[in-house]
């Protein structure tokens, strides 16, 4: 096993203890190509690759994570339930929605008009139906 996929089973094995005994779960996203990739810290500003170490604190930092590593290690350690991106994103709509309901009753002017106001906006609506 390599030093990198080692490192990954660990995390991922102290992950799984800790949802074990808290409860939850966790959400991971592979977003990346899959596969071990050397080197891979880069830093991103204005969508494109600069040196990491041009103007720190100016560019986003980011590093290719060997999910495949992950993900065995987490089927290994649990029961995979993987959810759809539909439900997801119903999910966090509801919740925004209510946390947006919650504002708007709590709001005092001028919070309360511009809320009121954005929540006319035809793209908020689009965005939003069950408002």
């Amino acid at each position: 096993m390599s030093r990198s996929a080692r490192s990954q089973w660990i995390l991922t094995q102290e992950m799984a203890k800790r949802i074990g005994s808290d409860g939850g779960g966790a959400f991971i996203i592979n977003y990346g190509k899959d596969g071990i990739i050397s080197y891979s810290l880069q830093a991103i500003r204005e969508h494109k690759f600069v040196n990491i170490l041009d103007n720190p604190g100016s560019a986003d930092v980011s590093a290719y994570v060997d999910f495949p590593s992950i993900k065995h290690s987490a089927e290994e350690a649990s029961e995979p339930s993987p959810l759809h991106t539909t439900t997801i994103v119903e999910k966090c709509t509801l919740k925004f929605v209510d946390d947006y309901k919650h504002m708007l009753c709590q709001a005092t002017e001028p919070v309360s008009t511009f809320l009121e106001y954005i929540s006319l906006n035809d793209s908020f609506i689009d965005l939003l139906p069950c408002l």
